[in-house]
């Protein structure tokens, strides 16, 4: 069985002042919300899988965002954090118990859309027998995450600083859950932080000090939207517009 874990409870708030400030994922670009992409880009994973949100309950009650994806997945599992949490490894956290420790963990950033075959991925990781991988694009900006390889294998990251130019997509896989897990403890109790938030990418600093191998694959950078920002979301506008209808 393949876990996949999409973390929602560290999403962009919504402005408190207006009840109607949707959450990012909620916003519409030709006419379907963004989380319409995520899951139908996500179900395209081939094979048994469980699919799991970790969703913020404010949220939740305010906007429903539970019963929306019981409607676009019936079949996935909900979980509800209360409050702010460190960072996305506390959020992932939340559900590991539903998790085998000795099954594959795939985790998606929730903020993003990566148009790209994620099965070709993972078999990629698969054949190379590999104990985690990431996806990266070329980039300089001190926004991303970073890897820096020896060959094909990863022998650090870092959160928010270019050690390389390999910035990291948030599309992160585990061979076994176990190792995210116990990684995610060790980097808590290292105090691996930035500015107070665990990261996923951290994760695998503490995989390879246990000689695990590690290894990433390349996507173009164009194959890769991430919304920060609404220039964000027109790019990513004019690509569906491109890809259905051959204009901009």
């Amino acid at each position: 069985m393949l876990n996949i874990i999409i973390p929602i409870a560290a999403s962009s708030s919504p402005n408190k002042k207006d009840f109607f400030s949707y959450p990012l994922l909620l916003k519409e670009v030709m006419g379907k919300a963004l989380i319409e992409y995520l899951v139908e880009n996500v179900n395209k994973i081939e094979g048994p899988k469980k699919i799991t949100f970790i969703l913020n309950k404010e949220e939740c009650d305010r906007f429903h965002i539970d019963n929306t994806l019981k409607l676009l997945k019936n079949d996935c599992s909900i979980i509800k954090v209360k409050g702010k949490t460190s960072g996305a490894i506390c959020s992932i956290l939340m559900g590991i118990d539903q998790i085998d420790p000795e099954e594959e963990l795939i985790i998606v950033n929730s903020d993003q859309i990566i148009e790209y075959n994620y099965n070709q991925i993972i078999n990629e990781f698969r054949s190379k027998k590999v104990d985690g991988g990431l996806l990266t694009f070329k980039s300089i900006h001190p926004r991303w995450s970073y890897v820096k390889t020896y060959e094909d294998k990863v022998i650090q990251t870092a959160e928010k600083n270019p050690i390389s130019n390999n910035a990291i997509a948030g599309f992160y896989y585990f061979k076994k859950a176990k190792d995210f897990i116990e990684g995610s403890f060790k980097t808590i109790y290292s105090d691996d932080n930035l500015n107070g938030n665990f990261y996923t990418s951290s994760v695998y600093n503490q995989m390879i000090l246990d000689n695990k191998y590690i290894t990433c694959y390349t996507i173009n950078q164009d194959k890769y939207y991430s919304f920060y920002s609404e220039q964000k979301l027109k790019e990513f506008e004019d690509y569906l517009k491109n890809k259905l209808y051959g204009y901009k």
